[in-house]
């Protein structure tokens, strides 16, 4: 795997300590410019310093495809889907468990971001029985505060994503549109 550092001069630097697979790798970049990767088919999750140097390793729970979320929280926390996606694990930016976030039967966790402005965990969810989207937004202690109906699943329809920034409230994404909240 290569990770390409832009400079003034870029240099093209090998991560020996990830194996090329054919399986999807996420990363995220916390506020200390750590960059923070996952492989689907590892249960290992790999912290960077920005130069792509290896700082230190931790699992999570278990590998289970797919694995839908991934995200950074404002105070560096690590979200990453758990439990056949029913539950969010909240990891501190030093790789210990902080949290675990059930969500509520027939959910399973499409997209997790934070919602900067209000200090929530929105988690994108898809309710296998109603065919149907929600948003699910959570206290930083975990709590349930609201489950809000998105919309219907269409037939063949690619999944949404839920992005964040501090700038926006949070956004999702399907394939032809984007919808801003």
């Amino acid at each position: 795997m290569y990770w390409m550092r832009h400079t003034k001069q870029s240099t093209l630097r090998t991560l020996d300590f990830l194996e090329a697979t054919g399986h999807g790798i996420k990363l995220a970049i916390n506020s200390e410019n750590d960059i923070i990767m996952t492989k689907n088919d590892y249960p290992d999750v790999y912290v960077c310093d920005n130069s792509g140097n290896l700082k230190f390793t931790f699992k999570r729970d278990s590998v289970q495809m797919p694995r839908y979320a991934f995200a950074i929280s404002n105070e560096n926390d690590i979200m990453i889907s758990s439990q056949r996606n029913k539950a969010v694990d909240i990891y501190t930016d030093g790789g210990n468990l902080k949290l675990v976030i059930n969500l509520p039967v027939y959910h399973g966790v499409i997209g997790i971001a934070l919602n900067h402005i209000i200090c929530r965990i929105v988690v994108l969810s898809l309710n296998v029985r109603r065919d149907s989207f929600y948003l699910l937004c959570y206290t930083l202690t975990g709590e349930l505060e609201t489950l809000t109906f998105l919309s219907k699943r269409t037939e063949a329809e690619i999944p949404p994503s839920i992005r964040s920034s501090p700038t926006v409230s949070f956004a999702i994404v399907w394939a032809k549109r984007i919808v801003y909240i």
